[in-house]
């Protein structure tokens, strides 16, 4: 999270670091494109059981 406020000396967001936006949206492209892998976040239902619920 941080401030993208066109003008930082005048809001009152201080919580958050000051972030020019162009640099802001840099930086959360750049994480967006870096990959990720689910394997062994889900656990399937077994489809041979009607009583397992599906852990996922």
């Amino acid at each position: 999270m941080v401030n993208c406020a066109p003008d930082p000396e005048s809001c009152a967001l201080k919580a958050f670091e000051f972030v020019p936006f162009e640099q802001a949206v840099a930086d959360a492209a750049a994480e967006c494109a870096k990959p990720i892998s689910t394997a062994g976040w889900y656990q399937p239902a077994n489809p041979n059981d009607p009583h397992e619920e599906n852990k996922g």
